[in-house]
This record gives C-alpha cells, sequence and structure tokens, in this order.
C-alpha cells in the first residue's frame, strides 16, 4: 500500500523548479516512478510531495546537438529503440534498451529516473558510462553537466541536490562503428 502523500502537477519546467527550491523535506520529483513507486510501497522512501515532470515537453526527445546525443530525462526506455540515431550512434545504449526489463516498465520508465535513482541494476547507467555521458542538473538558479561517473555517490546516492532536477543526458557522437 503507497503512504499518503500530495501530487503537484507542473505545467513548465520552470514551475517545476521553483517547487523544488521552495522544498522541504520529503518532495521528490517523479516521471514514470518504476523504483520511486515501489520504494514507497515498500517503504523505503517516504515522499509526502511527489512533483511530477512526466508532461514536460521540454524534457522530452532525442536530438543531435554540437556533436553530442542529447537525450530528455523524461525520455522512456522504449522510445530509445524507436530512435534511429540511438541505433546508430550508440548501439551499445540500443542494446541495453532492448533487453531492459519487460516491454511494460519499457514504456514507462525514463532513462533520467533511471540514473537518478543510482540502483545497482541501473541497466542504463554502463552503456552510458561507456559514451562518457553527461548528466544535465538545473535548478532555479541554473543547470551544470557533471559526467555521470561523477554523478553517482555509491548505491542510490548521487550529486543532486534537493533543488535541482535531472533534465538531460548526453554523450559525444562516437567515430562511426565504435561502440
Amino acid at each position: 500500500m503507497l503512504p499518503e502523500f500530495e501530487l503537484l502537477m507542473p505545467r513548465t519546467l520552470s514551475e517545476a523548479l521553483e517547487i523544488l527550491a521552495q522544498a522541504r523535506e520529503g518532495v521528490a520529483p517523479i516521471a514514470g516512478g518504476t523504483n520511486l513507486v515501489v520504494d514507497m510501497r515498500g517503504g523505503r522512501h517516504r515522499p509526502s510531495v511527489l512533483v511530477s515532470v512526466a508532461g514536460l515537453e521540454e524534457l522530452r526527445g532525442i536530438r543531435r546537438e554540437n556533436g553530442h546525443v542529447v537525450i530528455g530525462a523524461t525520455t522512456t526506455v522504449a522510445e530509445l529503440l524507436k530512435e534511429p540515431l540511438i541505433a546508430e550512434a550508440a548501439p551499445v545504449l540500443w542494446s541495453a534498451a532492448r533487453v531492459f526489463a519487460n516491454p511494460l516498465v519499457r514504456n514507462r520508465a525514463t532513462v533520467g529516473g533511471n540514473l537518478v535513482d543510482a540502483s545497482p541494476a541501473a541497466d542504463t547507467a554502463p552503456p552510458l558510462l561507456v559514451l562518457d555521458a553527461e548528466v544535465q542538473l538545473t535548478s532555479k538558479e541554473g543547470s551544470r553537466w557533471v559526467p555521470l561517473d561523477e554523478f553517482f555517490l555509491g548505491v542510490r546516492q548521487t550529486l543532486r541536490q534537493p533543488d535541482e532536477l535531472l533534465t538531460a543526458i548526453r554523450f559525444p557522437v562516437p567515430p562511426s562503428g565504435a561502440v
């Protein structure tokens, strides 16, 4: 059974960041919720407020930009499989997405959520580490890019501060045939 919580649904990224900036203890962003909801049911995480970022279009999509592949944080694992750019530029990530859980979970789980949870079972982390990925952490004050290997501090521990949201993942476009 899920504990009681308040669900906030900001309409823009700036609204979400404002909520996080004013956040008190117990506020958690949510998009797919595939890990967070399990943790809540198991009593391992008890946020009093969930901030849904699932509907924020500025956090979705995959594009090539300035020599990088950029993946919006709320892009689902299933969307990785549908994107030719991932299959061509990062077959190692495409392959990991193909065997990620099951179709139901692939359709809900987000790339950003898979990373921000910092679970040892995060299937997208190994290929993104191989690709020298960085994550974009954004707050009301601005954003910063952090190398993925520095983002993870330990099991379920990251550099993300309570007022920050993981908004994107990027990695350099590898040379043809590299990974």
